[in-house]
């Protein structure tokens, strides 16, 4: 199985969006970012937070114990792989619920297409 970059924006998407407050919980998001996780998916929290407010959604994710590689950079290994620092959080897959503004976030359904994506084997492209 391929390991996945997986960036996931916080507000909207992993709580309820009560910016600048923090809203509940989302159902099943604890329960499939661990489980991308502990499958060896590495998770970045991507978020326009900082400061204080940054502060206080890793806090929550500690204190709710979600699983989480880094929060608003990109991994120090894939810096040195590309020697690229860039502003936008390099991943494979990005959550966002602006994404899927269209309809309600499912964690399962996000959960299902990315061990999906997981599962593939690179395409081969012809010159």
């Amino acid at each position: 199985m391929k390991k996945l970059v997986i960036a996931i924006d916080f507000d909207g998407t992993i709580v309820t969006n009560k910016y600048p407050d923090i809203g509940y919980l989302k159902r099943n998001a604890k329960k499939v970012i661990n489980e991308l996780f502990d499958a060896g998916h590495e998770i970045i929290i991507n978020s326009c937070r900082q400061g204080r407010e940054e502060r206080e959604m890793v806090e929550f994710l500690l204190d709710n114990e979600i699983k989480f590689s880094e929060v608003n950079q990109n991994l120090s290994y894939r810096i040195e792989e590309y020697d690229n620092d860039c502003r936008k959080i390099g991943a494979d897959v990005y959550i966002d619920d602006k994404e899927y503004s269209h309809r309600i976030i499912c964690w399962n359904d996000i959960r299902y297409h990315i061990m999906r994506k997981a599962k593939r084997k690179p395409s081969l492209s012809v010159l």
